[in-house]
C-alpha cells in the first residue's frame, strides 16, 4: 500500500531526510490509506478475507487502524487478520512504547505510547527479532550495555526482515538466519507457544520474539575480522565473550509479558542469585567455544 513512510529529519535510506515528512503526517496518511483500502479497494468478506502487514512504520500504521476497527462486529472481525513485524508500537519492547511519558514532541510530530492493542477481538501476530532495537528496546535502559545493543540491533537487525531482496545489501539475511532455519525457528516457537516463552498470547495478539544468533553489539568486531581477514583472532574473542555480554545484556529487559505496555524502568528486576549462575556458566560456554574455534575439537 503506498503512502508518504518517511520520518523528519532522520537521513536514512527512504526515511527522506531533511525535506521528508514528519513522523506523525506520515502515519495519517498511511491510516488514511490503508482504511480507504479497506473500505473499498478490498472490503474483507468471509469469501475475500484480508491480512493486513505492517512493517516499522507501516506497523503503527496498522496498529492505528486496528484500533479504529475494533467497533466492527464479531462477524466483520473474523474476516480480518494482522500481522506485524518490527513494530515500534509493540506493547513491551516497542521503542515508541518504551518512550510514552514523552507523548507528543513537538519539533518531530511523534507521538510516543499508543501501545498496539490487544483488546479489539482482530486476530493479530505480532513478530520481533530479538535485540532489534525498534521492537524490542531494552526495559531498564539503565543498563548501557543492552541499549548500546540495540542501537547496533535498529542498524544490523532491524531493516532485515524481509531479505534478501532488491534493496538488501550482496548476502544479507533476515537477522542472519538462511531462510530454511528462520523457516524451522519460527515453526518450533509457534508449536509450542504454551510453553516456549519467546512465543506468548495476551488477548487478540500472538507474539513471536525470534532469538538473534549474533548479538548486534558485536557485529562491527566481526565485520571488522572480515575486511582484514584477522577473522582467526576475532571470531574467539567475539566468542570467547559473547556468551557473558548475553546474559549481562538480558538483565535489561523484562520480558513477562510483550502485551502489557510497559514505559522505561528505572530498577532492574533479575535475581543476582540467579544472574551470577548463569554468567558463571556462559563464562565456561564461552571458554569452549573459543578453545573450539583455535583447535577445532570440543574441550
Amino acid at each position: 500500500m503506498p503512502y508518504i513512510a518517511q520520518f523528519w529529519p532522520f537521513p536514512f535510506p527512504g526515511w527522506g531526510g531533511l525535506s521528508g515528512a514528519k513522523w506523525n503526517v506520515s502515519v495519517a496518511s498511511g491510516v488514511a490509506q490503508l482504511t480507504s483500502d479497506l473500505i473499498g479497494t478490498y472490503n474483507p468478506t468471509p469469501d475475500s478475507q484480508v491480512v493486513v502487514f505492517g512493517y516499522s512504520q507501516g506497523a503503527t500504521v496498522a496498529s492505528q487502524v486496528k484500533r479504529n476497527l475494533g467497533q466492527l462486529s464479531d462477524a466483520q472481525k473474523a474476516d480480518i487478520a494482522f500481522v506485524l513485524i518490527g513494530n515500534p508500537n509493540r506493547p513491551n519492547g516497542g521503542l515508541f512504547e518504551r518512550l510514552a511519558l514523552l507523548g507528543t514532541v513537538p519539533i518531530l510530530d511523534a507521538t510516543f505510547g499508543q501501545p498496539t492493542p490487544t483488546d479489539t477481538g482482530i486476530q493479530t501476530t505480532d513478530i520481533a527479532f530479538q535485540y532489534d532495537g525498534v521492537a524490542d528496546f531494552p526495559t531498564y535502559p539503565i543498563n548501557l550495555l543492552a541499549d548500546l545493543n540495540a542501537l547496533a540491533g535498529f542498524a544490523y537487525i532491524h531493516g532485515t526482515y524481509l531479505a534478501p531482496n532488491a534493496k538488501s545489501d550482496p548476502g544479507e539475511l533476515p537477522n542472519g538466519l538462511d531462510p530454511a532455519t528462520l523457516e524451522s525457528t519460527v515453526s518450533e516457537i509457534v508449536a509450542n507457544c504454551q510453553t516456549d516463552p519467546r512465543c506468548q498470547q495476551h488477548g487478540d495478539t500472538t507474539y513471536v520474539t525470534i532469538p538473534t544468533p549474533n548479538l548486534p553489539l558485536l557485529q562491527p568486531v566481526r565485520d571488522l575480522g572480515s575486511a582484514t581477514h584477522l577473522q582467526f583472532i576475532t571470531t574467539p574473542l567475539v566468542d570467547l565473550v559473547q556468551p557473558a555480554l548475553r546474559v549481562l545484556i538480558e538483565t535489561g529487559y523484562n520480558r513477562a509479558d510483550y502485551g502489557r505496555p510497559t514505559p522505561f524502568r528505572l530498577i532492574p528486576t533479575a535475581n543476582p542469585i540467579t544472574v551470577t549462575v548463569d554468567l558463571v556458566k556462559a563464562v565456561g560456554d564461552g571458554v569452549d567455544a573459543a578453545v573450539h574455534d583455535i583447535t577445532g575439537k570440543t574441550p
